[in-house]
Formats: structure tokens, sequence, C-alpha cells
């Protein structure tokens, strides 16, 4: 009798320790994933201002610039109240 209810809390200890780790584990890849999420919402929340961006601008007839030319100052110069 003795015997028996020792196999038995040494199964039962055993299958507690291993759904232990397996929850250990489970929870790491919540955590990781949860983080991934938010990282995919911080860029699709990116992606889309710039999506608006482009269209609000269109609608108000804006266009790229392509080419830059800079004003090269002769002499310094100041600014006079």
């Amino acid at each position: 009798m003795a015997l028996s209810v020792f196999v038995y809390y040494l199964i039962s200890t055993n299958y507690l320790a291993v759904k232990s780790f397996a929850l250990k584990d489970l929870n790491q890849q919540i955590d990781k994933l949860t983080q991934e999420n938010i990282n995919l919402e911080v860029q699709t929340i990116s992606l889309s201002a710039y999506g608006g961006l482009s269209q609000k601008m269109g609608e108000l007839g804006w266009t790229k610039v392509n080419d830059i030319k800079y004003l090269k100052a002769e002499m310094p110069t100041m600014a006079k109240k």
C-alpha cells in the first residue's frame, strides 16, 4: 500500500513538473508574440500615416520635389532690427 502511494506521488510530482515547464515555455512564447504584435501595430500605424499623408498631398495638388537647388550666400549676412 505504501509503495503504491509513493509511486502515485512520484508520478504526480513528475507530471506537475513537466506541466510547469510547458507552462513556462508557453508564457515565454506569449511574451514574445505580444512584443511582436506591438511592433507590427507600430509599423502599421507608421505606414498608414504615410499613406494618408501622401493622399492628402495629392488632394492639395502638391508634387514631389526631384531636383533641389540651393542658393549660396556670397557674403555673410546679418539680420538687423
